[in-house]
């Protein structure tokens, strides 16, 4: 239930000093006040002091230039990168690096071509492969990716293993530090199939925050 706000200015003293504003949220059954005391040092300098909420309250308020208002969370400040593998047919047992370099197939050496740069720190969130076989789908035996960092640590994505033509490999929950100047690659360990899958496409998008 949205909550609601009343903002009451109770009094304003000819020299400026202790104005007393209420500030009264509402929501449900129950209603929370918070009290703020605006006061005012001699070079008329404005400051809050006394500020009180209740145990579940999440709001934080702000002074300045004369207005008191809800000051918003720091929003989350990430960017993404996106692309593409060129169709190829995976085969058994096979470990293959992707990522960068699209126009090049799969890679069975990391460190090399398949580099994508990082040029800004962050951490890596989120990491989702789109899978796609235009020719057959192939058997339900486990397919596993990774991100690999520095051809160095590898964190793994996730585990796929269906029958269908297109596959979602993500995982929301990475938490990989890195920096500006390093590189990853995204790793897939195939398996032996009962039935390849062929005429493969893989998209990616890997999010950075």
């Amino acid at each position: 239930m949205r909550k609601t706000c009343v903002m009451l200015l109770l009094l304003i003293s000819a020299a400026g000093y202790g104005q007393f504003v209420n500030i009264i949220g509402g929501g449900g059954a129950s209603t929370a006040a918070i009290n703020i005391v605006i006061e005012a040092n001699e070079d008329t300098t404005n400051y809050i002091s006394n500020v009180t909420e209740d145990a579940t309250g999440d709001t934080t308020l702000t002074y300045y230039n004369g207005n008191i208002g809800f000051k918003p969370a720091t929003p989350s400040i990430g960017y993404v990168i996106a692309g593409n593998e060129a169709t190829f047919n995976p085969t058994d047992g096979s470990t293959f690096a992707f990522g960068g370099s699209p126009e090049l197939t799969l890679q069975t050496t990391f460190g090399a071509v398949k580099r994508i740069p990082i040029v800004k720190a962050g951490t890596i969130k989120v990491v989702t492969v789109y899978w796609l076989s235009y020719g057959a789908a192939g058997s339900t035996e486990d397919v596993v990716m990774y991100v690999r960092l520095n051809n160095t640590t590898d964190s793994e994505i996730a585990t796929v293993h269906n029958t269908s033509a297109t596959k979602t490999i993500t995982n929301s929950a990475l938490s990989i530090a890195v920096a500006a100047g390093d590189y990853i690659e995204l790793k897939m360990i195939c398996p032996t199939w009962a039935t390849n899958p062929t005429s493969v496409v893989l998209n990616y998008a890997i999010y950075i925050e």
